[in-house]
């Protein structure tokens, strides 16, 4: 009775790892998929930012400057949120489309 026990005990043991086995690689997938999508849409993120159209106003520092406005805001928000993910293709797609110099340039203009 007990070699039953065993053996029930371990394909038990093996259905369970077999089990996280494959949820580990769907999770994988979806983590993926979630990525280049995000990614994807990291230039349309950048269109937006450099598309400032909003009047110049004037700072406290004698400079004219011209506001983000609340969108703009968010977008900084969800880049900031990418690279706190530190997922590699997802920092290279926001290097590459310079999302930082042109926050840069609206912020010092």
């Amino acid at each position: 009775m007990n070699i039953f026990k065993k053996r029930d005990q371990e394909k038990l043991r093996e259905d369970t790892s077999q089990e996280e086995n494959s949820d580990d690689s769907e999770i994988e997938e979806e983590e993926t998929r979630f990525f280049s999508l995000l990614s994807s849409k990291i230039k349309e993120i950048a269109e937006f930012l450099s598309n400032n159209s909003s009047k110049e106003m004037n700072s406290s520092m004698g400079r004219t400057i011209r506001p983000l406005g609340e969108g703009r805001l968010k977008s900084c928000e969800i880049i900031l949120l990418c690279i706190k993910l530190d997922n590699t293709p997802l920092n290279h797609e926001i290097k590459n489309q310079n999302i930082f110099k042109i926050l840069m340039v609206n912020l010092m203009y």
